[in-house]
């Protein structure tokens, strides 16, 4: 890794989103494999922050992984953690 990486990485965590959208264009951010991976990582907790709501609601395992398009394990394992 070189030393522009080492240095980007350790500031992208206290960047606004004002800051790098000022450094990067959105094209370059959704070209980028990194950029890429936050975006999906992003989602990923987003939905799963819906399933306490969706289990009080009476939805099953399977009912949740489906409307979330997620894995029953995914869902399993994020409720057995919440316990």
């Amino acid at each position: 890794m070189n030393l522009l990486s080492v240095i980007v990485l350790e500031k992208l965590p206290e960047m606004s989103h004002q800051e790098l959208e000022a450094i990067f264009s959105i094209n370059d951010l959704k070209k980028n494999s990194f950029a890429q991976e936050l975006m999906a990582e992003a989602e990923e907790r987003g939905k799963l922050k819906v399933i306490p709501e969706l289990l009080k609601q009476g939805f099953s395992v399977e009912k949740i992984a489906n409307i979330l398009h997620l894995d029953v394990r995914q869902v399993q394992q994020f409720i057995n953690n919440l316990n």
